[in-house]
């Protein structure tokens, strides 16, 4: 039989609990993603709860020359 190459998409899931006060579920999330994007909030391997993997078949795209 024949080795075919497949690509293999390796996720790994962090996950955080975070308690933040806000007058709204919307504000709460606001108030969480601008607390993320300044880095406020930094998930590590501590963080870790899951991975997830997909395998498929590599495909080629050949260009045609003219």
């Amino acid at each position: 039989m024949q080795e075919q190459e497949y690509e293999v998409v390796i996720r790994e899931i962090l996950e955080r609990k975070v308690s933040i006060k806000a007058e709204s579920r919307e504000m709460a999330e606001n108030i969480a993603r601008e607390a993320y994007r300044a880095e406020k909030i930094v998930l590590d391997s501590d963080d870790f709860c899951g991975m997830e993997m997909e395998v498929s078949e590599k495909h080629t795209i050949r260009k045609e020359c003219r």
